[in-house]
């Protein structure tokens, strides 16, 4: 038995998969094999410390890894970055849409700049897993986004963002279910 099919094995009877490794091929890798046993998928990751994201994708109701990827990029171009960055030293960005991966330098931040992530990440999975009949609300979108400092360093109350996420229309893998 190969690797991918022990990992799909393993993730056939699980109800939610979390990701918060912010590594783009290892993502794009778990996002398909949860895709094919219809496993919805919750990504975490935080953007140096300035924001993060919070995605949970479902089989039937949203695009995939990949779609993100496409609306993340969407939104940069058209000037809206789904967490807003400082420039670096080459006049571009900090990474707007790749999440931070093994190629890159470890990332730190402290405890008050990641508890707002993981507190919707929590919210999330408990409006998915806990049911609608008195149990914890389902969370309205699919994507969420929040701003925890401005580009210069300086700290502001979280300031969320909800956006749907429908397949995108350029994705193969979501056009072809």
């Amino acid at each position: 038995m190969s690797e991918l099919e022990v990992l799909g094995w393993a993730l056939r009877d699980m109800h939610l998969m979390v990701s918060a490794t912010a590594e783009d091929d290892v993502n794009r890798q778990l996002d398909r094999i949860a895709t094919d046993v219809d496993l919805p998928r919750l990504y975490v990751w935080s953007v140096s410390g300035y924001g993060g994201v919070v995605a949970l994708l479902r089989r039937a109701q949203t695009g995939c890894y990949h779609c993100l990827e496409l609306f993340q990029e969407d939104q940069h171009k058209a000037g809206r970055s789904l967490v807003r960055v400082p420039p670096d030293a080459e006049g571009g960005h900090l990474r707007p849409v790749q999440g931070r991966g093994c190629g890159d330098r470890t990332f730190a931040a402290n405890n008050a700049d990641l508890l707002p992530l993981v507190a919707q990440a929590a919210r999330v999975a408990f409006g998915l897993l806990s049911g609608t009949e008195g149990g914890y609300p389902a969370s309205s979108g699919d994507v969420f986004a929040v701003q925890l400092r401005e580009p210069d360093g300086t700290p502001v109350p979280p300031i969320w963002t909800t956006f749907d996420l429908p397949p995108d229309v350029r994705c193969d893998a979501c056009n072809s279910r």
